[in-house]
């Protein structure tokens, strides 16, 4: 599952989501088996399951004609 509401992001894959605060927050990652609450980031723990995330929600954003974000100066920003 992937979503993007007003520059907010995440993918849920199984228990892991991977979310991010507007288009220059810093991705977070949670293992919502073990935290519902999302309380422990687990970005710096699990690397490669961020970054392969990451980039699958990348590639979803692109197809699915995300960018660039309205009024958001995403462009500029990349």
């Amino acid at each position: 599952m992937f979503w993007e509401h007003e520059g907010n992001r995440a993918i849920r894959e199984g228990d892991w989501k991977l979310v991010a605060k507007g288009i220059n927050g810093a991705w977070q990652l949670y293992d919502l088996a073990k935290d519902r609450t999302e309380a422990n980031n687990l970005v710096n723990k699990h690397p490669a399951i961020a970054s392969r995330l990451a980039n699958r929600w990348e590639a979803w954003a692109k197809q699915a004609n995300v960018y660039p974000m309205p009024n958001r100066g995403y462009w500029k920003k990349r």
